[in-house]
C-alpha cells in the first residue's frame, strides 16, 4: 500500500512539472507593450490585452517572436486572436477602429522589429524577463 501511494505521489509530480514546463514553453501571442519597457508577451486573450492596455495607458501588440509581418506592405497591420493580419491600413486611426471592430489589435508594422532589437539589446546587457 505504501508504495502504490509513493509512486502515485511521484506520478502527480512528475505531471504537474511536465505541464508546468509547457505552460511556460508556449509563448502567449499578445504582448502588453509601455514605453520603455520590453513587450510583457503575458496573453492569450485580445480582449484582457487590450483592457490591461487602455488601463495603463499602454498598447497591446502581436508578440513580435510568434509573428513576422511583410515589409513595405502597409503602414499598420490588423491582427486577430489566429494571429492572420491585414497590412493595408494607411493610418493608425483607421486600424483601431477596424482592429477594436474584430476584437483584434493594430500594430505598426515597424514595431515589430523595434521590439525584437530592444529585446536582444536587454538580453544583451544582462536584463531578462
Amino acid at each position: 500500500m505504501f508504495r502504490k501511494l509513493s509512486i502515485l505521489r511521484f506520478m502527480t509530480a512528475s505531471m504537474m512539472s511536465f505541464l508546468l514546463n509547457l505552460h511556460d514553453s508556449i509563448a502567449a501571442p499578445f504582448c502588453l507593450e509601455l514605453d520603455g519597457v520590453a513587450p510583457q508577451c503575458d496573453y492569450v486573450d485580445v480582449a484582457a490585452c487590450r483592457r490591461r492596455a487602455a488601463k495603463i495607458s499602454g498598447s497591446c501588440i502581436a508578440n513580435p517572436e510568434e509573428i513576422s509581418l511583410p515589409k513595405d506592405i502597409g503602414d499598420y497591420c490588423v491582427i486577430d486572436a489566429t494571429l492572420s493580419y491585414e497590412c493595408m491600413y494607411p493610418d493608425r486611426a483607421s486600424c483601431e477602429d477596424e482592429a477594436k471592430r474584430r476584437n483584434a489589435v493594430c500594430m505598426d508594422n515597424s514595431v515589430q522589429e523595434d521590439a525584437k532589437q530592444k529585446k536582444n539589446h536587454e538580453e544583451t546587457i544582462g536584463i531578462y524577463h
